[in-house]
């Protein structure tokens, strides 16, 4: 009894008490909070939902295993772990850690997939919770008030960062189940705590370096992903095949919007200098209304005309009706087959007039669709812009070199077209001519268009 009673004080100086949480749990507290919230957001933010999931996991697991070996190198451990480990014991120590987590993350990309991101961030904090109830299942350890509260701080402070991202619209999350994706972040979470349980047991049981074991579960997780994915696939995961094509994809789309935003501004613009400058190419017949396409099979005939004047009238009635506003009739136009009659007249330097108005009908049909762009490069148009890019006529200049951006901002494809075709050297040198600011600015424009996109 007296040898117990002399025990006790040494046995409780031994074990400090530990009545609130230290300065330096605080700290790794935050750090855990931000690592829980922002990583999701991250992954978010930076992968690509089309990216084989397979391939983040065993990506994940790689920085894992080589982030471990860092550590062990910095502490100094590393050659002594390394010759003193074997197989079998390291299979029995990580192995079953390392195969739930490597399940787990195929749960959490899984769920990233088809679940809106605030959704997914918030669900996945309830892993901090489930490690707790798990320990005390597995380990029969209780939670200490003190570990309860810190749990419960750095479940709040981790939802708090991930409520700062926004949900996605609509259209966004058409094409995702819901339901498999709240399945799989539950399924996730909750191995998420076996994986934490099962491995403080396996530390427990063997003597074990912390991150020797890290980098085993890191390794054996890579090679079970790898393994589950050769027999399944036939090799090793890559990514998505639709990946890079739905970036481009993306990437067109943008560019796309930004050539109608810029384009309607200077149809706007474009316009309201032609109505009030008198002395500009048009014919004074311009003012009249505007026709329709009901027009269009009287209006070919008429372009076909020799009479200059009628086919220049015939011509105006072509533009004013491909400069309306809203749903202008490209597809009719192109459709009553008058393209390569624009070409011939702006190909024909004999009147001027008539040069100019063919340039601006054929613009005009150049900032409609992709399709209709195209047929616009399939008539051979482009080489006629580019050299007419040399004209002494600046209205003529300033003409061709907004057809070039609309073509060019189409897309990279014919952007690379209008490139092959040598159009850039000359649209340098009539900016570098700066003969007046509108063609600076347009050809500023212009060359914008030439270097959006992918190389």
């Amino acid at each position: 009894m007296a040898e117990q009673l002399d025990e006790s004080p040494s046995d409780e100086r031994r074990r400090p008490r530990r009545d609130g949480i230290t300065s330096t749990g605080l700290f790794f507290m935050a750090l855990l909070a931000l690592q829980f919230g922002s990583q999701p957001q991250l992954q978010s933010q930076f992968i690509d939902r089309s990216v084989n999931t397979t391939m983040v996991v065993l990506l994940t697991e790689i920085v894992k295993l080589l982030f471990a070996i860092a550590f062990m190198l910095l502490e100094g451990s590393l050659v002594g772990c390394l010759s003193t480990w074997r197989p079998l014991p390291s299979l029995a120590v990580a192995a079953l850690p390392a195969a739930t987590y490597a399940l787990q993350n195929q749960c959490i990309q899984t769920a990233y997939r088809n679940l809106d991101p605030l959704v997914f961030n918030l669900v996945n904090q309830t892993k901090l919770l489930w490690a707790a109830v798990l320990t005390y299942l597995i380990l029969g350890r209780r939670q200490s008030s003190m570990q309860v509260l810190a749990l419960s701080m750095l479940f709040v402070s981790a939802v708090l960062i991930s409520i700062g991202q926004q949900s996605e619209g609509p259209s966004e999350y058409a094409e995702r189940d819901p339901a498999l994706g709240m399945f799989s972040i539950i399924v996730a979470s909750t191995l998420s705590g076996v994986g934490a349980a099962v491995s403080e047991l396996a530390l427990r049981s063997y003597n074990r370096n912390s991150y020797l074991f890290s980098a085993e579960l890191a390794m054996y997780s890579a090679l079970l992903v790898i393994g589950v994915e050769a027999t399944a696939h036939g090799g090793v995961p890559e990514l998505h095949p639709d990946f890079y094509r739905r970036r481009r994809r993306r990437e067109d789309a943008t560019l796309q919007i930004r050539k109608k935003e810029k384009a309607e501004q200077l149809v706007r613009r474009r316009r309201l200098e032609m109505d009030d400058d008198e002395g500009s190419k048009a014919t004074t017949k311009d003012n009249s209304s505007a026709p329709t396409k009901n027009d269009i099979p009287s209006l070919v005939a008429l372009l076909k005309s020799s009479d200059p004047d009628t086919a220049l009238e015939a011509l105006v009635s072509f533009r004013k009706m491909l400069s309306k506003e809203d749903n202008p009739p490209i597809a009719d136009v192109i459709a009553a087959g008058v393209l390569p009659r624009f070409k011939y007249l702006l190909d024909n330097p004999t009147v001027s007039k008539m040069q100019f108005e063919a340039a601006w009908a054929l613009t005009n049909v150049a900032s409609g669709n992709s399709e209709q762009t195209r047929a616009v490069i399939e008539l051979g148009a482009v080489d006629s812009f580019r050299n007419l890019l040399s004209s002494e006529d600046t209205d003529l200049q300033e003409q061709s070199i907004w057809a070039l951006a609309n073509i060019a901002g189409d897309g990279a494809v014919v952007r690379d077209a209008c490139l092959e075709r040598g159009v850039l050297p000359p649209l340098l040198a009539v900016i570098r001519a700066g003969k007046n600011i509108n063609i600076v600015r347009l050809g500023t424009w212009a060359v914008s268009n030439f270097c959006r996109g992918k190389p």
